[in-house]
């Protein structure tokens, strides 16, 4: 087998293999992503179901409690939404080169004219399927897809269907182009931030920026060109994981006969050929591109560049010659691309750590633990504790039974001039007083007014409308009857009464024979009885119908500010407290999801750890991947 033979041969293998663990690989970041929502859709469930079952009949429209748990339920609900609407928008471009095929998303981008539609069909097989050797794009097994444009630039007239990518002219690349080799998804871009045409630029950087990998093919001719190199400094900064290639370092050589001499055609032409430019050469361009790009990067950032010739590779592939593919040192791109995927374990992470630091950017942006906006769950949650607070503070300065006989004291003096007027009427009536006429609208709204304000200076803001119809039904107090009061003295008095007494002597004896009769004269002692009438018992009714109505009033007026103590207070903290705990539940239930991606990413690192040994980043070409570099590997 040839050296370019072993090289095309290394190359596709790996391909394969990466297509087969990409095959078994299951979508672990959109299954994430669909958790996280079912999560909080079932906390928002919760949480709504808890709203309309603790309604009340309180007429709560200016309760700050119904308000607050309104207004995060709300913001909750809105927030789902919207963190959908940021995660479609995150993951549209990379969900719409997946729809292309399963493998690992190449992105080509560099300066008009470097190679970038070369370089494509190249791989795809333009030149090895005409190859006078056996390669694997002339096998069934290593299918290499069609060329698709999944987004048009400005003014495009590239075929859509076309057989190859447009070659050679200036700008010819005016859409974003896909084709898939096994394992693998190259995207072809327009010029990176393109003078012809801004929205060219735009259009590459959205989808160079989802790619696994980034080729950025500059000019040999001029490398290093000041408007270009921004767009590359940009994607370095951010940290993707980038390969620079110089294409074009090639040269005229002219044709020596055999005898050393120049030779010439039949016409007397000078015969030339391209070769690649020396080494020094090589060295010298791509030594003054990494510093061009160093100057304007962490200093402990490293770049490396490699030097290639798409043309010589070309001439290799069609002439079969190893001394030529030497030269176009297109193996060391490969060797560079391989470097990505170390084993099939490793190209996991490579494949799905865009994906699933999505998924992780969600959850962070869900909780809001590292930024300020109060619309996360961290802030509905700081919201929430905020209202728990402060009812538990008028909770403990809430009296009943002193407040109590603070709104009923004044409106016992306002009636005690009814009470007497009653009492007057009674006394030139039917001496009946119905305690419950006492008790009329003016009584009540009275006693409700005093039960608002009341409330509403323990309860402060919580409680900004009446805090209860006043609707509670006053027990029958009865009838009071007037009686009239009367005092009763006895006494002893001594008086002189005549008696009949009995004929004493013969003579008296026989007269009384004959009717007549004698009497004598007596002192005696008499109990006598005075009953004196002190009219109506107007105190006494006064105080009974005073007692009465105050025992009443009191017992109402407490019920009432124990109902107000207990719907706004009691059940008030129940209701935040069993929201505070769905919000706290579904944070836990974010945080070991969250915890559980992170966990995937260093996981598969170190699992392939022991194909790295010797491996570098691309980023940082002389150090092991796992000890630097992060973000080249995850962003």
């Amino acid at each position: 087998m040839t050296l370019m033979q072993e090289s095309l041969d290394r190359f596709s293998s790996r391909l394969l293999g990466v297509h087969t663990a990409l095959e078994e690989q299951k979508d672990t970041a959109r299954k994430a992503e669909q958790r996280v929502f079912a999560l909080l859709e079932a906390a928002a469930h919760d949480f709504e179901g808890r709203t309309s079952q603790n309604t009340g009949n309180q007429g709560e429209h200016g309760n700050v409690l119904r308000e607050t748990i309104d207004r995060v339920f709300t913001g909750f609900t809105e927030g789902i939404l919207r963190w959908k609407e940021a995660m479609a928008e995150r993951s549209e471009v990379r969900k719409k080169l997946e729809e292309m095929g399963s493998g690992l998303i190449v992105a080509v981008f560099g300066r008009t004219n470097a190679g970038k539609s070369t370089l494509g069909n190249f791989l795809r097989g333009k030149q090895l399927l005409d190859a006078p050797f056996d390669n694997a794009w002339k096998h069934a097994d290593f299918s290499v897809g069609p060329i698709t444009v999944i987004e048009k630039g400005k003014d495009s007239v590239v075929e859509i269907n076309a057989k190859w990518f447009a070659e050679g002219g200036v700008e010819t690349t005016r859409e974003a182009q896909i084709f898939q080799l096994p394992g693998l998804l190259w995207l072809d871009t327009p010029g990176f931030g393109s003078m012809n045409d801004e929205s060219l630029g735009n259009l590459a950087r959205k989808y160079v920026e989802r790619a696994d990998l980034i080729i950025y093919l500059d000019d040999s001719d001029d490398p290093g060109l000041e408007n270009i190199t921004q767009s590359l400094l940009t994607i370095l900064r951010e940290g993707h994981c980038t390969l620079i290639a110089i294409n074009h370092s090639d040269k005229n050589e002219r044709v020596k006969t055999a005898d050393g001499k120049t030779a010439r055609d039949a016409n007397g032409k000078i015969l030339q050929r391209r070769v690649a430019k020396s080494k020094e050469d090589r060295q010298k361009q791509e030594e003054y591109l990494v510093r061009r790009l160093k100057r304007d990067l962490p200093e402990d950032q490293r770049v490396e560049a490699i030097s290639m010739s798409l043309l010589l590779a070309k001439q290799a592939v069609a002439e079969g010659s190893d001394e030529v593919y030497a030269a176009s040192n297109i193996d060391a791109l490969f060797s560079r691309i391989l470097r990505l995927i170390p084993d099939n374990t490793s190209v996991l992470t490579l494949k799905y750590r865009d994906a699933l630091h999505n998924c992780i950017h969600l959850i962070d942006m869900v909780l809001g633990e590292e930024g300020s906006d109060e619309q996360t769950l961290v802030g509905f949650d700081r919201e929430l504790a905020v209202l728990e607070g402060k009812i538990a503070e008028h909770e403990q300065g809430f009296d009943v039974e002193n407040e109590t006989r603070a709104i009923v004291a004044p409106v016992l003096l306002n009636i005690r001039s009814r009470i007497k007027n009653a009492i007057r009427e009674a006394e030139s009536g039917r001496g009946r007083i119905d305690v419950n006429l006492l008790i009329d609208d003016a009584f009540s709204s009275a006693l409700h007014n005093g039960i608002s304000k009341k409330s509403k200076v323990l309860l402060k803001d919580l409680w900004l409308e009446t805090a209860a119809s006043f609707e509670q039904k006053f027990p029958p107090l009865g009838t009071v009857e007037l009686t009239r009061q009367r005092e009763r003295h006895t006494y002893e008095v001594t008086e002189t009464e005549s008696y009949e007494r009995s004929p004493e002597g013969v003579i008296e004896t026989v007269c009384s024979w004959f009717g007549k009769s004698y009497y004598g004269r007596r002192t005696v002692k008499r109990v006598k009885e005075q009953i004196i009438d002190l009219g109506f018992s107007t105190e006494e009714a006064f105080a009974t119908i005073s007692r009465e109505i105050e025992a009443s009033v009191t017992d109402v007026v407490r019920k009432a500010l124990e109902e107000i103590r207990h719907e706004c207070l009691v059940r008030g903290a129940e209701r935040v407290h069993a929201r505070r705990e769905i919000l706290r539940k579904a944070m836990t239930g974010l945080r070991e999801e969250r915890a559980a991606l992170a966990a995937l990413l260093p996981a598969v690192q170190t699992a392939g750890e022991d194909v790295w040994e010797g491996a570098l980043c691309l980023c940082c070409f002389d150090q092991p991947l796992p000890a630097i570099c992060a973000a080249a590997t995850v962003r």
